[in-house]
């Protein structure tokens, strides 16, 4: 029989799938953003379809009721179609316990936006069963909620002792004196220069590791999103043929659009980051500056 793992390990391989995969959870976030609002705009179809038919049932003919029960319907399936094909794209990226339960609160808080639609236009019996359905999704979000927190406390508790052990370090530093001695005291404070210089050079470096992995990113996109477009092009040959389905096809584009998506969410946080690098470089460049540098530069710069 194959051994469980531990609750910690459990947890702690989830948060690192998460790290080594930043790519996946954005786009998750976004494939959310789309789930959600088609569950709003079904739930509005609904709402808008009990209103007119409410409206119009003593004026609109046998044949007229049908054709907009027909419409709504139609709009639903295809605001249906979108939503499932969402879910299974985000069930292809959660390929992680955390990253499943991002999904599963993502959606259930779609979910519950769209019963909240139709909770505001209802009323009697019907209003009753929406509010059960409401406080059912709410613990549900509540429970996901808690789970999500139990991740996080349970890596910040792992990696406490590293840090209590990098404080007593710094700690012994700071508290250890030199031996007295008669000769004066100097004025200057090299040290705090260089922990500064020494933080702005760790913050170099994130800053040029997260431009390269979001570089990294980008080509990796790029390059499915080529592929994609040449998968597109003969699933629309076999479409015509009769060997392929409407299905495969819309899959594809959508990919495709994820893709586009994707990239436009990188080349804005690669840009954001050559800007804080940027602007890190600058002060980098002053950080050990004297007063008389300084006076001298500015100066200059009149």
């Amino acid at each position: 029989m194959k051994k469980l793992k531990t609750y910690d390990e459990f947890v702690n391989e989830g948060i690192m799938d998460v790290i080594k995969t930043p790519i996946k959870y954005v786009k998750i976030k976004n494939n959310l953003k789309k789930y959600q609002k088609a569950k709003v705009k079904q739930a509005l179809n609904d709402v808008d379809f009990a209103k007119r038919k409410a409206k119009g049932a003593d004026e609109m003919t046998a044949k007229q009721k049908e054709v907009l029960t027909q419409a709504n319907k139609a709009k639903n399936a295809a605001l249906a179609d979108t939503t499932s094909a969402i879910s299974q794209r985000m069930n292809d990226l959660a390929t992680s316990p955390i990253l499943k339960k991002v999904v599963t609160l993502g959606t259930t808080k779609a979910r519950l936006a769209a019963n909240d639609v139709v909770f505001k236009s209802a009323d009697g019996e019907e209003k009753k069963k929406l509010k059960i359905k409401a406080n059912e999704l709410q613990k549900k979000a509540a429970d996901v909620t808690g789970e999500l927190k139990d991740y996080e406390s349970t890596a910040a508790k792992k990696a406490e002792p590293a840090a209590k052990v990098s404080q007593t370090n710094t700690d012994d530093i700071k508290t250890s004196k030199p031996e007295k001695t008669d000769k004066p005291e100097k004025t200057d404070k090299p040290e705090k220069e260089e922990t500064t210089t020494d933080a702005n050079a760790d913050k170099k470096a994130k800053l040029e590791a997260d431009i390269k992995s979001f570089n990294d990113n980008i080509e990796a996109e790029r390059s499915r999103m080529t592929k994609a477009m040449k998968d597109l092009d003969q699933a629309k040959r076999d479409l015509k043929t009769g060997r392929g389905s409407e299905e495969g096809v819309q899959k594809i584009e959508k990919s495709i659009e994820d893709s586009k998506e994707d990239i436009a969410e990188l080349k804005k946080k690669e840009a954001d980051a050559k800007k804080k690098l940027q602007t890190l470089g600058e002060s980098f460049e002053y950080v050990a500056e004297s007063v008389s540098q300084k006076f001298a530069r500015l100066r200059n710069e009149m």
